[in-house]
């Protein structure tokens, strides 16, 4: 649930970053660095994506970068935040680095760097529409869960629907009879508050010249 809530927070952050730009591996630390030292941010964070051999080779490796697990790691407000690998070590500040996982390719290999508590604000809503499913409300999560068994208008409909998974049993009917159905969600939104506060780089290789090309 989590890493769901983490992909979709991060792709609204992307959409909402005025400042976009390609930036080749071996200059992600350089770029950061100008970024920070550009923009004096209260509240700077980088929130990033790479691939493992991006973020190790080109990011962990650098002097500026100090791991979560060595002795001397300075403490920030995100420390036990999923997915926090460290700081950034620039500009006399101790900017905490967070990995973000994704499944979407067009949001893999990007690196946010924003002055978080600034650049907009995480809003948790109820997770109940309707006064009778206020039962089925647990904290921020919407939990629902039926015997397939003794529901008929839900085992029919997903029959009706025929998803794939459900295609490889041939007594449909008999299959999800022995099932429930779990329904969990919450809703929440990141509204961007200052866009220009937020720099997003699309991160790549080096591009092939033509001469390496022929």
């Amino acid at each position: 649930m989590a890493s769901s809530e983490d992909q979709l927070v991060f792709e609204q952050m992307v959409a909402g970053a005025e400042n976009k730009k390609d930036v080749t591996k071996q200059d992600v630390i350089s770029e950061i660095e100008k970024v920070l030292n550009e923009n004096r941010f209260k509240d700077a964070v980088v929130l990033q994506t790479l691939d493992h051999m991006y973020e190790y080779d080109y990011l962990q490796k650098s002097d500026l970068f100090v791991s979560r697990y060595t002795r001397d790691c300075p403490k920030t407000k995100l420390d036990s935040s999923h997915g926090y690998k460290g700081v950034l070590k620039i500009g006399g500040q101790n900017i905490p680095v967070v990995d973000i996982f994704v499944r979407k390719a067009e949001l893999k290999n990007k690196v946010i760097v924003a002055d978080l508590s600034s650049f907009g604000v995480l809003n948790q809503y109820s997770p109940v529409d309707k006064p009778e499913d206020a039962e089925c409300q647990y904290d921020i999560f919407f939990i629902r869960v039926s015997d397939l068994n003794q529901d008929d208008q839900r085992r029919q409909k997903i029959i009706a629907d025929s998803p794939a998974w459900l295609q490889e049993h041939e007594d449909k009917e008999g299959y999800l009879r022995q099932k429930a159905l779990i329904n969990l969600y919450q809703k929440f939104e990141f509204k961007v508050l200052e866009p220009k506060l937020a720099f997003c780089m699309n991160v790549s290789d080096l591009p092939v010249s033509d001469d390496e090309e022929a």
